[in-house]
This record gives C-alpha cells, structure tokens and sequence, in this order.
C-alpha cells in the first residue's frame, strides 16, 4: 500500500520545488521507505545543458554518508579477528605520529581505532587541508604521509571533534591488513553481501552518473571536481535512490540479510557515550544517532554533489536525499520530509539556514555588483572628464600601478582566508568555493587597479 497520500505528496512536490528554486539545486532524487512501500520521487535535471531528467538509476556522489560504509569494513574485520578498535593505530601504522597539546598531564595518549570511528582522535577539522588531488593506488598511503605529525586539538578518547580523514586512515587501515585496496575489499565484502549492485567505488563504473554543479551568480554550471582518491573512505562512494531505499530498509530491520553482517549493522548505530553526545545525538559509526536511539540521520557533501539520509528506528520510515549541488537545502529537504512523513510541522522553507558556501555566494554577489556599479561610474566620470588624470603615464608609473594593485589585493585574499577560509587551503578552495566568489575576487582586483590608476597618474 501506498504511504504517501495525496496530501503528503503536495506537501513534498511543493516543499522540494519551493527549496530547489531557493537553493538553485538542479535536480534532486528522493527515496521513501516505510513498512511496505519504497516510493522515488525525482525533481529537475542531473544536466542543465542536456535537459536530462533524474530518475531512481540515476548516481550521485555520497559525500559523508560513504563513513557508514567504511565503518561496517572497521567492523567486519574486527568480527573476523583480524584487528580491534582498542588497537593501536600504530599497530597497522608504525610510522605515524600525532602532535598533542603540552598543557595536560595524566592523559592516554595512544590513538586507537576507535577514536577515529567516533570522531575522538583529537585531529582538527580543517585537517581535510592535507587532501590532495590524487588518483593513484597508492592515494590513501599519501595522504597518511601528509598527516603524519599533524598537530591535534585534544587528546585521543578526549571529546568529540568531527574530522573528516578520521575516516581516510580507516580507509588506510583496512588496505595495510587485508593487503587490498580500499575499493576491493569494499566491493567484494560489503557491497555486493548488502546487494547494492549499483554502488560504486569509482565513477566511471556508473552508467547513470548526474553531472555535478557549482554556482556562479545564482546560476548553476556544470563542474567536475578533481578527483580526491585519498578521501574516498570518507566521502567518494557513488549510489542511487534504489540502493540507497535497499541500505535505508537493511537498517530499519526491513530487510533480512547474513546474521553476520546483520549484527555490524546493528553495532554500528551504537556509540562510545558519552564522549561523543552533541544536540541530543551522539556519533556511532559513520551515524548520528538521537540519545532516545529513535532517530538515526547523516549527511554528506562534495564540491559538487550533497546528500542526507535521515531514519526514524521506531517508526520504520526513512528519507534519502540526492542532489548534484552542494546545498544546505538537501539537509533542510531531508529533515523536514521527515517531518511530514511523522504528520509533524515544517518550519517555513525560507527560514532555511544557509551553510558557508551559500553564504559567500550571496556576499560575493552583492560584492561584485558594488564593484562593478563603482568601476562604471569610475568610467563614466573619466570620459566625462570629472577625474583629472596625465595623458604622458610613465612605464615607472604603470609597473607601481601593478605592483600596488597586487599588493592590496594580496592583502585583501590574505584577510578573506583568515576570517572565512582558514580550514581550507588555497587548492581547496579554489575546488570547493562558489565561481561566484572567483569571478567577484577578479572584479575587486580590476577596481582596486582602476582606483590606484588615478591616485598615482
């Protein structure tokens, strides 16, 4: 029977358009589950350019929602006797170090398998600038290099700190004792027995791939990202409505699977409390689980894409959301969906709060009509005459027009990473903000070289 009556699916159709336009999403694919029903809805386009509707084959990137996958690979071969979350990462990984804070005695300082899992290693969340573009095997190994030394916020088992490559030196653990790639064990052990057969380790292997977006202006524009093989662990498994719906009912008890893995599963949604409660959730492995244990959510998001999947336990209802653009709409999408579902109020869709990159997009725009208003008057009033200027510019005067320019404009890059960038690095950034933020960033350097032309001349 059909759970979503005709009153519900208004509320749905009209609640994901209302967003989507907000939001500028280009196309969204929506899985349902309840008891006895699996239902997709699909909105918009996977391709602007294209004009190609998504349907439920259709693949997206899952960002974050990936750790819940390479959690149950943690867990699997803890329940094969092949590593323990009490290990020692050095264990699996001699060589690696991390660099604590001086000011604390008395403290465990060896890192464990588990403190990764839940978040509680005490690296810092802008330790995802040590993420490079890399596609090689060796990838996960790299990044390790990279991280090795890094300097942490707090000890291990200390408090919980989300932290992205937690989850890639999972990643990394699972190669060095299975003596596989990540992607091998993750296909053979956990995929294929949880009968997801259109879940993805790499995108090419995708037949139904949405192409991803980034803003520019409020416009949505076709963008594909470097490839982060290194943060595959934490954020690069790609899937559609129809496995997501299949992985939803595997942990609602929905559907029977191996006893075994039935298990993980179940051992996955529970937590080392209570160093990891946050707002009434605690983190489990690669979930947030509600305090009353009812509800289970987790997002995601890459440059490109963003995800959520949001259960209630109790009821046995679940929503997955699939977007090809980094949004905070899909998070607003998945929550209030839920509330529908559940017959409980939304908050009004305009309310929605915007995350970082919606924000710059706006504050970049606005930046960018101010300058480009300001250059043209500039124009107008030197054609006009108004501004005094030497018709004989010197070379010398052009080379300190440039050099003052950059100067500034280095100055003013320099305040924007530290006041809104400081957990990215430059490459990231380049990787992950709005082309809106490019485009405006190339307008204020214009304006700042047309200002400082009629100071000097």
């Amino acid at each position: 029977m059909n759970f979503i009556n005709p009153n519900i699916r208004l509320q749905i159709d009209n609640l994901v358009r209302d967003v989507m336009k907000r939001s500028k999403i280009p196309g969204v694919s929506i899985t349902l589950i309840s008891e006895n029903h699996v239902e997709y809805l699909n909105y918009g386009v996977v391709d602007k350019r294209n004009k190609i509707s998504p349907k439920p084959e259709t693949c997206y990137e899952l960002g974050s929602i990936t750790k819940s996958f390479t959690a149950l690979g943690i867990l699997l071969l803890q329940d094969r006797n092949m590593l323990s979350i009490d290990d020692d990462v050095n264990k699996f990984v001699p060589w690696f170090t991390m660099r604590y804070p001086k000011n604390k005695e008395n403290i465990e300082k060896k890192l464990k398998v588990r403190h990764l899992l839940y978040h509680t290693s005490g690296l810092p969340f802008n330790s995802l600038k040590y993420i490079v573009k890399c596609k090689s095997s060796n990838a996960l190994e790299l990044l390790m290099r990279h991280l090795n030394n890094i300097k942490c916020e707090s000890f291990p088992g200390e408090k919980y700190n989300y932290a992205t490559v937690n989850y890639d030196i999972l990643g990394y653990i699972i190669e060095v004792v299975t003596n596989q790639s990540y992607e091998q064990f993750m296909k053979k052990q956990i995929i294929e027995p949880l009968g997801l057969s259109s879940t993805f380790l790499f995108a090419d292997d995708a037949q139904y791939m949405a192409q991803g977006h980034k803003l520019f202006y409020y416009n949505p524009i076709p963008y594909n990202a470097p490839i982060f093989r290194g943060n595959k662990p934490a954020g690069y498994i790609i899937s559609n409505s129809i496995d997501m719906g299949i992985l939803m009912q595997i942990h609602l008890g929905l559907i029977s699977i191996d006893i075994r893995l039935e298990k993980i599963i179940q051992k996955s949604m529970e937590s080392d409390l209570p160093v990891t409660i946050f707002n009434k959730y605690y983190y489990a492995a690669g979930w947030n689980v509600h305090i009353n244990k009812k509800k289970i959510f987790h997002s995601g998001s890459t440059p490109n894409y963003s995800t959520i999947i949001v259960m209630n336990r109790q009821k046995k209802i679940g929503v997955c959301i699939l977007a090809n653009l980094n949004s905070n709409g899909v998070d607003f999408l998945g929550e209030s969906i839920m509330k529908i579902l559940e017959g409980k109020k939304i908050a009004c869709y305009k309310k929605y709060r915007l995350d970082a990159l919606e924000r710059l997009n706006f504050v970049f725009s606005c930046i960018s009509f101010l300058s480009l208003f300001s250059i043209m008057l500039l124009i107008l009033f030197f054609s006009l005459g108004m501004l005094p200027y030497s018709r004989n510019i010197a070379l010398a005067d052009c080379f300190l027009t440039i050099f003052l320019s950059l100067a500034i404009f280095s100055v003013f890059l320099i305040l924007l990473h530290s006041i809104a960038l400081k957990k990215l690095s430059w490459k990231q950034i380049y990787v992950w903000i709005p082309f809106t933020m490019i485009m405006g960033c190339f307008i204020i350097f214009v304006l700042i070289t047309f200002v400082m032309f009629l100071i000097i001349n």
